[in-house]
């Protein structure tokens, strides 16, 4: 979830971490969305994702735990 630059990242339902220091997608016009590296596709996540999930709003933590239940 990415709201007012902070970024919070759930796996199952479960808050794992958050960051401050985040661009927002509108800062980033013209920069490809890339899941599992970083921008110059460098040290990238070394595994599978599965079942990534992206919405055009925030879901608040309840919404979060009742899609993952």
């Amino acid at each position: 979830i990415l709201t007012d630059k902070r970024l919070r990242v759930y796996l199952d339902g479960t808050l794992m971490a958050t960051d401050e220091r985040v661009a927002s997608p509108s800062e980033a016009v013209g920069v490809p969305f890339i899941i599992g590296a970083n921008a110059n596709l460098k040290d990238g996540f070394e595994g599978y994702l599965d079942e990534v999930k992206i919405w055009n709003r925030a879901l608040d933590p309840k919404e979060i735990y009742l899609i993952n239940k």
